[in-house]
């Protein structure tokens, strides 16, 4: 007779096979346990090798334990990256030269932005996305793109390594837009993967405002390599329905917060 872990362990596994990628709280409200509950399931569950941990929450390992493609990542609450690219679209001004980093919630942004192509033809943008560089027709929708090259990552259809971050250097661009990957209780920014780590760091250091787009699934969540307090960016575009001491620490700093209700009218 399985005991009350080893189902829920099952369980788990079955969510995933259901879904490409499911976030810690996501399953703890299913499984009606603690997300620390959730957290130490997880974490058994990787030992065996049965699943893949990744940015608060969890994938099925797959053959070589790859981590879940940017294809697959565009679909996993599209609603909410949405909904939150909405909100950052409003910090876009005509004439604004833009670092976009590559990331599933910028893909969204940039889908927004082709429909307004008013406004989009005034905007220099800087990225290592190819996919955003095809959704700009290859700089043809805005004023001028600069493509930073780099290793090509054909999984996550992008330039990455120390030599794409090392040319964010020779930019100073007005605002860099960000996605977080996790973002700890301590409002301390995050990252799973070294690369992402120097892009967000550099982009960080050449832009004169600096603009975080957060999922709610990314909160309470904790990477290994440090980028930067949240503290350091000018805004915070989030979902994130942060308790009062993170209230405090937000209001007492010089980041502006943008909540965006991504529950409101929920089908």
């Amino acid at each position: 007779m399985l005991n009350k872990a080893q189902e829920r362990y099952l369980e788990i596994i079955e969510i995933l096979k259901k879904n490409p990628i499911v976030t810690v709280a996501e399953l703890a409200e299913h499984l009606s346990v603690s997300a620390e509950t959730v957290r130490k399931d997880l974490n058994y569950l990787a030992q065996q090798k049965e699943i893949v941990r990744i940015h608060g929450g969890a994938a099925l390992a797959a053959e070589g334990e790859q981590t879940p493609t940017f294809s697959s990542r565009k679909t996993v609450r599209q609603r909410e990256k949405k909904m939150l690219a909405q909100n950052a679209l409003t910090l876009i001004e005509e004439g604004d030269s833009l670092i976009i980093e590559s990331s599933t919630t910028m893909v969204e942004l940039v889908k927004l932005l082709v429909e307004q192509p008013e406004l989009l033809k005034t905007l220099v943008i800087v990225t290592n996305s190819f996919y955003i560089a095809s959704l700009l027709e290859m700089g043809k929708l805005c004023a001028r793109m600069f493509f930073l090259g780099g290793w090509v990552n054909a999984e996550e259809q992008s330039a990455h390594g120390q030599l794409t971050s090392s040319q964010l250097k020779n930019f100073h661009v007005d605002k860099c837009l960000l996605s977080g990957a996790a973002l700890g209780q301590n409002l301390q920014l995050s990252a799973y993967y070294e690369d992402d780590m120097l892009f967000q760091k550099q982009a960080m250091k050449s832009a004169s405002c600096k603009i975080l787009l957060l999922e709610e699934a990314k909160y309470r969540s904790s990477a290994i390599l440090s980028v930067a307090p949240v503290k350091d960016f000018d805004y915070l575009v989030t979902n994130v329905k942060f308790e009062q001491d993170g209230i405090d620490k937000l209001s007492s700093s010089r980041v502006r917060l943008l909540y965006v209700d991504t529950e409101e009218n929920k089908e």
